[in-house]
């Protein structure tokens, strides 16, 4: 447990300003660094979806209502598709 506050503790957490100070950055460093690894994933699974659908998009072009069409192409391998299955 900490001491009661005092001048070298104002606050009475035992821990000094600076060391918070250092801790509050490391927080939004790690914070920072998980959204930016996010967004970066988020922008990758957006751009082989964009893909997959033009591609769906112009096979839909090719094939009209009187045409065999034949099974549609399977989305590629690394599109995440969890989130529409649950």
């Amino acid at each position: 447990m900490s001491g009661p506050p005092g001048p070298e503790d104002p606050c009475g957490c035992g821990v000094d300003s600076q060391s918070r100070a250092t801790n509050r950055r490391s927080d939004f460093t790690a914070i920072t660094e998980r959204l930016d690894r996010e967004l970066r994933d988020e922008r990758t699974q957006r751009r082989v979806l964009t893909s997959y659908v033009i591609e769906l998009w112009r096979r839909g072009g090719r094939v009209g209502p009187d045409t065999p069409a034949g099974p549609s192409p399977d989305p590629p391998a690394d599109l995440d598709l969890t989130p529409w299955r649950q």
